[in-house]
Formats: C-alpha cells, sequence, structure tokens
C-alpha cells in the first residue's frame, strides 16, 4: 500500500515511471521528518503510494537508518489505513527497503542496520495495525536479516508460535527442513495470483462472458461446466472474428480488392492473456522464489512467478516447456500455457481432452516430480482434471505397502472443508488456515505469513550467505565468528596463484560462495556490482577454473587476482587490469551473461594496454599505491576526430 527510496538512490520513485499526470508535487510528512510524499496521489489508481526518505546527515550509523525507516512507517501508515488495503489485503503492508544498504552510506555495515531496524518496526507495526514488509533483492541481505529476526524473537518456533495458528507453525518448520534438503517443490495455483489482483478462474469467465454478450447470471449459464463455459465464449469469438472479416471482404469487394481470410485459431487464448497481464506482483511470488526449491509446476497462465525469480536475482529459471534455460538450476513448469503464448493456452474441455496425447511430456515431468519430492500445493484447489489424471497413474503406480501419498502431498488451503479433507483423506494431507465464516481477507494474510514463516526457517536451516561478508560481523554469534576467521585464514593460506591451477580449490570455492564469499573482490567492488543489480557470481569475477582460463591476445588473467600470465609479473598489467575493473563495472548489468561480460572486460583490456605500451596513453603510480589514469594523446587536426 506504500512504499520508501531513497533520495538519489536506485529505488528513487522519481526515477521510474510511476506517476498519473499532475501528481508531481511533494510534501514533508511532518516539520521534524525525513520522509516526504507525493500530492495528491489519487486512490483510483489502486497502486500503491510512494514516498522518498532523505538520509543526508554528517553523523550517519545504523540508528539513524533505523529510525528514517520507522519514520516513514509512521508517516505512512495513517493514509493506507483511511483509503483501505489494496488489493483485497486484510490490513495496509507497508513496504521498506534496508535504507543505506546500497549508495545510502551503510553498505559497510549493513548488519546493523538490520538489527536496528528490527525492534523500532516490530513495535510501529504493531502500535499502527499494520503489516510491514523489510524487501531486499540480496540474497545475502534476505539471510542476515531472517537469522536477525528469528534472534530478535527468540527462536524459530517462537517465530512460528506467535505467527500462527496452533500446528501450522510446526508443519512450516518441517517443509523448511524439507526444502532445504532439495526434497521440496512447489504446485501453484489461480490463488496465488488472486492476492496480486489478477482474477481467479470463474470472475475470468464471467468477465469475458460479459464482453461476448453472454448473460453470466443466467440460470443457462451457470448450468454448464466451467470448460463448457469457456467453449461458449470461445464460439462467441469466433462468431464475431468471422462477422469482421465478412464486413471487411465486403468493403474490399466493393473497391476491386482480393478478399482476406481470418485467423480464429487461439481467440479465447488472447483475450485470457490481455486480462492476465499484469507489471506487478504479489508478496507471496516474492517468497515463493526466495525458497530454496528447485522444481515448481503452475497451473497458472501469468508470469509472476517468473518476474519475481528475476527481481530476486536467484539465478535463471527455465520455463518449461518453451523458455528452457541451459545450466539452469531452477525450472518452472507451465502446465496449461502461458500469456506469452496464447494459442498454447489450455481452456476448454477440448483442450483439456487432448492434454495428455499433446502435452504427454509435461505430464512425465509432473508425475515423476510427484513420485520423487514432498509437494506443497499453494493456492491449488485440487480439482484441475489434468491434475486428477496424473495423480491417479502415481496413485497405481505405488505399492499398496509403501509410503503414504499424504506424507509427501501437503495441500494449504485457506479454510477447512471436512469434505475435502475426507474425500483426499490417506492421499494429501490438508492444512486449513481457518475456518468458514472468517473474512476471506484474514485467511489470505494468514497464507502470506505461513509462507513467510516457511522462508525464515530455510534462512535458519540451510543458509548462511552472509557468513563471509564483513557488513554482516556484527550479526554473527562468537562460535560464527570464530568459524568464519578460521575460513578466512585458510583463504589467505593458499595463493592465488596456486588456487587457479587446482580443481579441488574450485570445488571448495563452490561451498565458499554459499557462505557469502565474494573470491578477490574488495567490499568497495561488490558494492558497486550490487548498485548495478549484479552478483559477483553473475558478473562471474571468481576465480575461473583452470579449464576455463583466458589469455586472449595476451591480455592475460583479469578475472582473479593472480597475475601469472603471458605478461609475468608486469606492473603495467596490473595497473590496466585496475583500471578496466573500474570502468567496466557500472556497464556490468545482470541482463548481460557473464561469458559476454567476460569477453567486453578482455577486449577493453587488451586495447587499453597495447594503447600504453604503443605510448598512446600514460598511467602513473601514485605513492599509496594506487592507480590512476591519465589519457594524453595528440591534438585532433581542425575537423578531425579524436
Amino acid at each position: 500500500d506504500a512504499w520508501v527510496g531513497a533520495s538519489g538512490g536506485y529505488l528513487d520513485p522519481r526515477h521510474h515511471d510511476l506517476f498519473p499526470r499532475g501528481a508531481v508535487a511533494k510534501e514533508r510528512c511532518r516539520p521534524d521528518s525525513a520522509v516526504e510524499r507525493f500530492v495528491p496521489w489519487p486512490d483510483e489508481l489502486n497502486r500503491a503510494r510512494p514516498y522518498v526518505a532523505y538520509l543526508n546527515s554528517i553523523s550517519r550509523n545504523a540508528d539513524f537508518f533505523a529510525a528514517i525507516a520507522e519514520d516513514f512507517v509512521r508517516c505512512a501508515a495513517p493514509a493506507a489505513l483511511e483509503r483501505g488495503a489494496l488489493y483485497r489485503r486484510h490490513v495496509p503492508l507497508i513496504a521498506t527497503p534496508i535504507l543505506g544498504s546500497g549508495a545510502g552510506g551503510a553498505f559497510h555495515f549493513a548488519g546493523e542496520v538490520v538489527r536496528a531496524m528490527m525492534p523500532r518496526l516490530s513495535r510501529a507495526a504493531a502500535e499502527l495495525g499494520v503489516d510491514v514488509a523489510i524487501v531486499t533483492n540480496e540474497s545475502e541481505l534476505w539471510v542476515a536479516a531472517q537469522v536477525e529476526r528469528v534472534r530478535f524473537m527468540g527462536s524459530l518456533e517462537a517465530l512460528a508460535e506467535r505467527k500462527l495458528p496452533q500446528g501450522l507453525g510446526r508443519e512450516a518448520i518441517r517443509l523448511a527442513d524439507l526444502a532445504v534438503r532439495g526434497d521440496l517443490a512447489l504446485f501453484v495455483g489461480a490463488g496465488i495470483s488472486a492476492s496480486a489482483g489478477l482474477p481467479m478462474w470463474g470472475s475470468l469467465l464471467r468477465e469475458l462472458a460479459a464482453s461476448v454478450g453472454v448473460d453470466h447470471g443466467s440460470a443457462e449459464w451457470n448450468e454448464l461446466d466451467v470448460y463448457d463455459q469457456a467453449r461458449v465464449v470461445q464460439r462467441r469469438l469466433e462468431a464475431a472474428a468471422r462477422e469482421r472479416r465478412d464486413r471487411r471482404n465486403e468493403e474490399r469487394e466493393a473497391a476491386g480488392l482480393d478478399p482476406v481470410g481470418t485467423n480464429e485459431a487461439g481467440l479465447l487464448g488472447s483475450a485470457v492473456a490481455a486480462r492476465l497481464r499484469s507489471d506487478v506482483y504479489a508478496p507471496a511470488h516474492a517468497m515463493v522464489a526466495a525458497l530454496p526449491v528447485r522444481e515448481m509446476i503452475t497451473t497458472n497462465y501469468d508470469t509472476m512467478i517468473e518476474a519475481a525469480v528475476h527481481c530476486g536475482q536467484t539465478g535463471p529459471l527455465s520455463v518449461l516447456p518453451h523458455a528452457p534455460v541451459k545450466d539452469s538450476k531452477r525450472w518452472l513448469l507451465k502446465m496449461h500455457g502461458c500469456v506469452t503464448r496464447p494459442s498454447d493456452i489450455v481452456l476448454t474441455r477440448v483442450d483439456y481432452l487432448r492434454f495428455n496425447n499433446q502435452r504427454a511430456a509435461l505430464s512425465g515431468i509432473v508425475q515423476s516430480t510427484m513420485l520423487t519430492k514432498s509437494l506443497l500445493y499453494l493456492g491449488f484447489s485440487l480439482s484441475d482434471t489434468n491434475f486428477h489424471s496424473c495423480f491417479d497413474t502415481i496413485r497405481k503406480a505405488q505399492p499398496a505397502d509403501g509410503e503414504s501419498p499424504a506424507e509427501k502431498n501437503i495441500a494449504l488451503m485457506l479454510m477447512s472443508n471436512s469434505l475435502q479433507a475426507e474425500l483426499w483423506d490417506g492421499e494429501v494431507q490438508i492444512l486449513a488456515l481457518g475456518d468458514r465464516g472468517q473474512p476471506i481477507s484474514e485467511l489470505a494474510r494468514l497464507h502470506d505469513i505461513f509462507l513467510d514463516v516457511l522462508g525464515a526457517g530455510c534462512a535458519n536451516r540451510g543458509r548462511a550467505d552472509f557468513l563471509m561478508q564483513n557488513r554482516f560481523e556484527s550479526l554473527l554469534s562468537a562460535e560464527e565468528l570464530q568459524f568464519k576467521n578460521a575460513v578466512d585464514a585458510l583463504i589467505r593460506a593458499v595463493p592465488r596463484q596456486t588456487r587457479t591451477k587446482l580443481a579441488s580449490w574450485h570445488v571448495m570455492e563452490k561451498a565458499l560462495v554459499k557462505l557469502g564469499w565474494n573470491g578477490a573482490l574488495s567490499e568497495r567492488e561488490v558494492r558497486r556490482l550490487r548498485l548495478n543489480a549484479v552478483s559477483p557470481v553473475q558478473a562471474g569475477f571468481l576465480d575461473p577454473p583452470p579449464t576455463a582460463r583466458v589469455a586472449a591476445d595476451g591480455a592475460g588473467v583479469i578475472f582473479g587476482d593472480d597475475d601469472s600470465s603471458s605478461h609475468g609479473t608486469d606492473e603495467t598489467a596490473r595497473a590496466v587490469k585496475g583500471i578496466v575493473r573500474e570502468v567496466m563495472m557500472p556497464f556490468t548489468r545482470s541482463s548481460a551473461p557473464a561469458s559476454r561480460a567476460a569477453a567486453d572486460e578482455r577486449t577493453v583490456f587488451t586495447a587499453v594496454l597495447q594503447a600504453v605500451r604503443s605510448g598512446m596513453l600514460k598511467l602513473h603510480r601514485a605513492g599509496s599505491g594506487s592507480t590512476e589514469e591519465e589519457a594524453r594523446g595528440p591534438t585532433p587536426a581542425a575537423g578531425g576526430t579524436s
């Protein structure tokens, strides 16, 4: 319902196309506040209201940034409560980044900011009656915040018990253990996307029916199955397309032109896709993307999971069957198609009947996942025909004395249904968040809280992405700090020249990366990468394995700090390498493959080195050992180019 960005930072609302015409003026929330809001902000926008925080101060410590975050929450909450929560939420949701952890001056003590924010924001949320989300797209910041939050609450069990009804907290922790071990997969239904404002299947059909002149309130309409309702809409759309074609051909014939045909295929899919495209996704999608789950299946047509994974920088995602990504560690199977390919969307009874024949490979993937993983069903009603077909295949393949399917199939439902529980008894464990009679918005909020506790469990049971980074040292226990120092000593004990020659080092390097190690990069370089939304791993700045060494055109090694190359200990090459890193770093983006970024940097390195050696560019070594560059070339002739 409201969010804040630091003035001049990446999230500064003024840098994004967010504003309606006229909503450009700013005003202080209070005379002494460091937070400004934009006025006027029309409620009919149905969009979260942005705020700007000013981080200008000489004495900026962790509590300074935490106080501004609390100031924002106290400024934004009254307006959000007065307007009412967006997206059918039970209470308003106020979102803040970890202020200052990017370019705001707190990058090097981000852990202290996280620790200072927890009690302030927790107190403000309780006093104001709103929910507060701390948001980040850095995995190490997310894990650090979750670990600190559990410490603040006393324990993971205490957090789960406080946030969830009895029994559900223990189940969330059990599922977190499964996810950390790699034994959990997700099956995502339309209920997840409903929290982002998208219509459920029944509402979508009613919208489509109204658009083609069908009375969706009539008894005749309601007597039809949903698949047949979709077929009626499809036939109406095709008939309208033929009428438009006939009128157009009459006009063309009168003008002496040849008639044209019409493509009636995919009309219903296109109509559905037009209503399901969105430039936002729900908090539930973000929390799903943050889970250490490699296999996901969905019956949804929208692209919200893909967007959340991309924004969360959790690595490439293969979207099956149409967008596989080589070497991706995560995949999302879209059983019923995607809005990006409307003609392939599965909607009508005919589409469902032909599913097994036309998409047998997809059914096989679903079935193998059901056999090998525990499945958590989110926002899914367990009523889909193709799901039933896959489940029945597994049912018949299970030995009579084997593991109970209910131990591996867990469905999170908003409300209890005794008949549904009886229907799936022994096959699917139903976790009901509440009872009938409770507001849907309240139960949907509990659904998000369950995912939040699940994420906290994953972060505290199997993640340590921040351990090796000095900026989070204040969050470490005495034992963790002792471990970090021991690992640091081990890294220093292995010469960089030796690392690149040992295959065993690169096995260890993978483990170190999971602990937050950034290779040879300084914290300054890591910060610059992060400001450009790139992780050191994505950018390829860790030492390459021996089989991937590159010394093209005599450029030498530029990714590690190993200077053993064709230049030996050439000081010029070292200096150029430093300059190239400074030049290339701001232009590295997450959209650029690491291989291309590497090639670009090598090209620049080689060109600059050749220019230095030919006397076109002079390098000066400062007394402190830092590198400076100064371009001195001949003055171009009149009309010439430099």
